[in-house]
């Protein structure tokens, strides 16, 4: 059994002794028990993905695109190893993001926090009230201050992003809606 830098490949049978392990177009089997052809260097495929690591001697090793995709799916929806946390920092990072392309003030929130006010809502949305999942939870805040607010529905955060983020078009909307009911 060959073992690449993370022991994370072994070579197919049809290996010789003295052949390099990991070569691009070449049949390889991760550990995990998924494998196929390794794409060119630089790129990937389903098989697998060339993993750039500084230290090593070939600048990098192989690893499994199917597991990472698994790996990054479960992060993403809160079910990886750091579960809730995982995914305030996916949010985190998307939000800042979007901050830095929209030119607006990052968030100022870490992601314990984020996990802190979750928790603190009781999976209640923050501005009308009602139940809310963490997979279609939008984190609000004051985007020329970065100041949370707190986790709302998507159609929330749309209602608030569209009057601008006043007070008084909001209070305007809701008499308009009260005199024609």
């Amino acid at each position: 059994m060959v073992h690449g830098v993370f022991g994370n490949l072994r070579g197919d049978r049809s290996m010789r002794h003295g052949d390099h392990i990991q070569k691009p177009g070449k049949r390889y089997m991760f550990v995990c028990g998924h494998g196929g052809l390794l794409p060119a260097l630089g790129s990937s495929n389903r098989v697998g993905y060339w993993q750039n690591q500084s230290g090593l001697c070939r600048g990098g090793c192989w690893q499994c695109g199917v597991c990472r995709r698994i790996q990054q799916r479960s992060y993403w929806r809160g079910d990886s190893p750091t579960g809730l946390l995982g995914r305030m920092r996916m949010l985190l990072k998307t939000q800042r993001s979007a901050a830095k392309r929209r030119g607006n003030s990052p968030l100022q929130f870490s992601a314990d926090d984020m996990v802190r006010q979750w928790l603190s809502q009781h999976n209640l949305c923050a501005a009308c009230g009602e139940g809310l999942d963490i997979m279609s939870a939008h984190f609000d805040h004051n985007h020329k201050t970065g100041k949370p607010r707190g986790f709302v529905h998507s159609y929330c955060n749309l209602t608030i992003g569209n009057a601008k983020e006043s007070v008084a078009r909001l209070r305007a909307c809701a008499d308009y809606l009260e005199r024609y009911q």
